[in-house]
Formats: structure tokens, sequence, C-alpha cells
């Protein structure tokens, strides 16, 4: 996990809250297969005009950002929708 303070204190915060973990529990109980999201960071691409802000040359989002949990949260979100 790298140092970000620096960078987090000139970026706009994304304004959306932590997910319930029963919700998330009731949510992957109910499931036939279930799958670990141990890399998920990893799996979320940073906008190519954006590599340059980052503390070092990152292409996927890092875990000390300041919206990372926020914009993971909304991809999870996203992808758990039903349709």
């Amino acid at each position: 996990v790298s140092n970000l303070r620096e960078q987090n204190t000139n970026t706009e915060k994304l304004p959306l809250p932590l997910p319930l973990m029963e919700g998330i529990l009731h949510r992957v109980v109910s499931k036939k297969y279930l799958s670990a999201l141990f890399d998920a960071y990893d799996q979320i691409r940073v906008t190519p005009e954006h590599i340059d802000r980052n503390a070092m040359i990152w292409l996927v989002m890092q875990q000390g950002d300041c919206n990372a949990v926020a914009t993971s949260t909304f991809m999870d979100a996203y992808l758990d929708r039903t349709y």
C-alpha cells in the first residue's frame, strides 16, 4: 500500500457510503457459486489521462487512494445489479 496522503488531499471525494456488511453476507449466502475478489483493485483500470497524476506510474487502482473503496463499492453494485 502506498502513502497517498498528499494526493488524497487534492482529490475530489466520491460521496458513496460504505456497504452494510449484513447486506453483503445475505447476498453471498444466497448464491450457489461464490467467487473471491481478492484482486478487485487490480481489476479496476485508471483512466489513461489520469495515470500521470498517480504517485507512481500505476495502470490500476491503488489501495491507498481515497476513492478506492467508493469506486470498488460502486463497481461491485454495478456488477451485482439485476437485469
